[in-house]
C-alpha cells in the first residue's frame, strides 16, 4: 500500500459513556414510583406501574416480589402464588420471596408448602423474626405445640419488645398447662415495655387479677392479627354462629318484628351480623377497634356507615338513635357492663331491642378468664337490665364456640328498652 491510500473504515456512533446508567436509572426511577404508588395505596397505579417494569425487564425478581405482595394483599392470590414462585426460581437467594410465599400458602391452607418455604427463608436469614413467627402460626395449625413454642421462643429473642410475639409465646405455653412459665414470659415482657396495655390485660388474665374491661389496644391489635383469616377460622375450626343464632331467637319472640329503622352492629368484626341480619335492617351501622376488621366488613357491603371507635364512646356521638342493638360475642371483652347498657339506654329509641352474648359465668359478677375474655353471672345481667330500664324478653344457653376442642357455653339474650309509665 501506498503512503497516501486511506483505508475506508466504517464510522461507528460512539455511545455517550452515560447511556447505560441512565436507562437504568430510569428503570429505578419508574421502580421508586411504583413502589410509591404501593406504599401510598393505589393499587390499581401500583400494580399496573410494576406490569409495566416487567414488560420492559422480565426477569426482575424484585419488581416480581413486590408485585407478588400486592396481588397477595389485594385478595388475588392465583396470580400472586404464580408471580412469587417465579421470583423465587429466579432469585432462590432472596429470603424475604420465600417468606412472602410461605405467607401466601399459609393463608391459603397449604401448611406442608407453607413450613417448606418458610424453612428456606430461615436457612437464608436465620435472625429475621417473621420466619420464625410464620413457622410458629403453621404448627399451631398442624398441632404441634412444642415446634410452635421453640419458634416463638426464636422469635421473642430477636425482638424482644414485639408484644405481639411474647403474648402469642405466652398463649401457648398457658395452653400447654406451662402457665407458671407463660406468666414469666409475661412479667420480663412488661418490665421490658411498661406501657403496654396487651402484656397488661394478658398478664392480668394468668394471673388471676380482676380487671374491669379489656383495654382497647388489646382488642384493637388481636384483632388487627386475626382479620385475614378470621371468617374462615370461625366459621371452619370453631364451629361459630352467634349471628344466626341471635336472629332465631328474634324470630322465635317476636316474629312479627322483621323489620327496624336502624340497626347498629356493635363490634362488627368482619359483619358477620351485619349479613345475618342484613334484610331486617333499611340502615345499617357497624363499630369495631380494628381497621383491618372493618375493611373486611366494608367489602361485604351490608353497612350503610362504619365506624373505628370504641362502641360506648362512638354510640354517644351517633343520631338519630337506634331501635336494634346487636352484640354478637362482643361483651366477652368488657367485665362491667353498666357503661355499655347506659350508653345503648340512651342513644336508643322507644321500644328499640338489644341482642347480646355472654360467656356463661358461674362465680362473681364477672370473671376475666385465661383467654383474656370475661364471663358473666345470669343475675348480674338481669340485675343490670332492670336497673337500667330494659325488660328482658328472651333468654336462653348456647355453645358459641369451640376453644380447644371444648364447646364454651355461653346465654344469649334479648332486651327491650322498658318506657316510663304512664
Amino acid at each position: 500500500m501506498g503512503r497516501n491510500k486511506k483505508t475506508k473504515q466504517k464510522k461507528t456512533k460512539k455511545r455517550p459513556s452515560g447511556a447505560r446508567s441512565k436507562t437504568r436509572s430510569l428503570l429505578e426511577v419508574r421502580f421508586e414510583t411504583a413502589l410509591a404508588h404501593d406504599t401510598a395505596g393505589r393499587i390499581d397505579q401500583a400494580r399496573a406501574a410494576y406490569g409495566r417494569l416487567l414488560g420492559r425487564d422480565p426477569g426482575n425478581a424484585q419488581v416480581m416480589y413486590h408485585l407478588g405482595v400486592l396481588l397477595a394483599r389485594s385478595g388475588r392470590q392465583a396470580q400472586a402464588l404464580e408471580i412469587l414462585q417465579k421470583a423465587a426460581e429466579t432469585a432462590p437467594e432472596v429470603a424475604a420471596v420465600h417468606l412472602s410465599l410461605g405467607n401466601l400458602f399459609y393463608l391459603q391452607g397449604r401448611m406442608e408448602e407453607a413450613l417448606g418455604a418458610f424453612d428456606r427463608a430461615r436457612n437464608l436469614a436465620p435472625e429475621m423474626t417473621e420466619v420464625h413467627a410464620g413457622m410458629a402460626s403453621v404448627h399451631h395449625r398442624l398441632r404441634q405445640p412444642e415446634a410452635a413454642i421453640l419458634a416463638l421462643e426464636r422469635a421473642v429473642a430477636l425482638a424482644p419488645t414485639r408484644a405481639d410475639l411474647v403474648t402469642n409465646l405466652a398463649n401457648t405455653l398457658h395452653r400447654q398447662q406451662r402457665t407458671d412459665e407463660a406468666v414469666a414470659v409475661l412479667q420480663a415482657a412488661v418490665a421490658r415495655i411498661p406501657n403496654n396495655a396487651t402484656l397488661g390485660h394478658q398478664l392480668a388474665s394468668l394471673s388471676g387479677q380482676a380487671t374491669p374491661t379489656a383495654p382497647a389496644q388489646f382488642v384493637r391489635e388481636t384483632f388487627d392479627r386475626l382479620s385475614s383469616t378470621f371468617d374462615r377460622h370461625l366459621r371452619d375450626d370453631l364451629g361459630y354462629r352467634t349471628p344466626e343464632a341471635l336472629r332465631d331467637l328474634l324470630s322465635a319472640t317476636v316474629p312479627e318484628k322483621q323489620n327496624f329503622a336502624r340497626m347498629v352492629d356493635l363490634g362488627c368484626g368482619t359483619g358477620l351480623s351485619g349479613e345475618a341480619f342484613q334484610s331486617l335492617a333499611r340502615h345499617i351501622t357497624g363499630i369495631d377497634l380494628s381497621e383491618k376488621m372493618l375493611a373486611l366488613a366494608r367489602d361485604k357491603g351490608v353497612y350503610h356507615e362504619l365506624h373505628c371507635s370504641g362502641i360506648v364512646e362512638a354510640l354517644w356521638e351517633q343520631s338519630p338513635p337506634f331501635d336494634l342493638f346487636v352484640a354478637a360475642d362482643v361483651l366477652v371483652y368488657m367485665g362491667d357492663l353498666s357503661p355499655l347498657f347506659q350508653a345503648i339506654r340512651q342513644r336508643s329509641a322507644p321500644g328499640a331491642l338489644f341482642l347480646f352474648s355472654t360467656e356463661s359465668g358461674t362465680k362473681k359478677d364477672w370473671t376475666l378468664q385465661t383467654t383474656g375474655r370475661y364471663a358473666h353471672h345470669l343475675a348480674y345481667v338481669q340485675r343490670l337490665c332492670q336497673n337500667v330500664g330494659f325488660d328482658l324478653l328472651a333468654h336462653r344457653q348456647e355453645t358459641l364456640r369451640k376453644e380447644k376442642g371444648a364447646w364454651v357455653m355461653g346465654d344469649l339474650f334479648m332486651v327491650r328498652r322498658k318506657e316510663a309509665a304512664q
